[in-house]
């Protein structure tokens, strides 16, 4: 993984940096516009953090077993595709689509599917499972989408306002991009500060408010921006991996939850810090 240079540039609303704070070593800035944060010095290669350790064990802030939650992955997808599914059976793109469970939920109603996912590991899991991955969006035909997913993916890209470009540009007229992502401005990110979740570099490179994510989609060329308070479902096994890398007490009951098997109890997740943003190619 190489390090880019630092920006002072908010890369949300190119406002610049007005504060900082620190986080495990490293350094996020913080805009004095639109109070979005982003991790100063970014990689510019980040495929390497997202290796099979990222997807169980828990490496570099990722799942303690991603598959295992394979029927809440479907779930949800679902519920998102309940707010912005094509009316067509137009193809449906899903930007970090990971195992691909996402997409087994757009091809069960019908849509074609291509998913998109820089992680080589990952690209062989949904291979394997019989669906179609590229490792950029550089590699889909423009104009060819309905839909344009980034499922809590947008916050791992290096440049998230060229990727958003790339999204508008294989989206047929009047197509959709669906974002589901964390907001800083919440009340439980500004509780928490740097001890909240989302701050976990060096995977996470950018902490978004409302406002930043925002004016980032008018910056990408999107019209009809919609931003809404979200929720979904997620495990004990989810809340225990998260848990576990903040603290010895956390560990402690992750075990516990684990060996008693109470870690594939459902519940749902809501205290306001996730959101969705939906907008349209012009």
């Amino acid at each position: 993984m190489t390090v880019g240079p630092t920006t002072s540039t908010c890369p949300a609303c190119a406002g610049a940096a007005r504060g900082a704070f620190a986080k495990d070593g490293h350094r996020y800035l913080t805009c004095g516009s639109c109070a979005s944060a982003w991790l100063d010095r970014r990689p510019d290669d980040v495929a390497d953090l997202y290796d099979r350790g990222y997807f169980s064990g828990g490496g570099h802030g990722g799942y303690a077993d991603y598959a295992a939650d394979a029927d809440l992955h479907r779930r949800n997808a679902g519920h998102r595709l309940d707010l912005a599914e094509p009316r067509s059976a137009g193809l449906v793109v899903d930007v970090g689509c990971a195992y691909g469970y996402g997409l087994d939920a757009a091809a069960e109603r019908g849509h074609p599917t291509l998913g998109v996912e820089v992680s080589a590991h990952a690209r062989a899991v949904a291979d394997e499972r019989g669906h179609r991955v590229v490792p950029t969006l550089g590699e889909v035909p423009g104009r060819s989408a309905a839909l344009v997913c980034f499922t809590q993916v947008l916050e791992h890209m290096p440049d998230p306002l060229a990727e958003l470009t790339d999204a508008r540009r294989i989206l047929e007229e009047e197509g959709t991009v669906l974002i589901e992502t964390w907001d800083r401005a919440s009340a439980l990110a500004r509780i928490l500060g740097p001890r909240w979740h989302q701050v976990t570099p060096p995977t996470v490179l950018h902490l978004w408010t409302r406002t930043g994510i925002t004016r980032l989609m008018v910056r990408a060329g999107f019209s009809g921006v919609g931003v809404r308070r979200w929720s979904k479902q997620v495990s004990v096994g989810w809340a225990g991996g998260i848990a576990a890398e903040k603290s010895a007490l956390g560990r402690a009951l992750h075990k516990a939850t684990t060996t008693a098997r109470l870690d594939r109890i459902t519940l749902p997740y809501g205290p306001g810090d996730l959101i969705l943003v939906t907008a349209k190619r012009p």
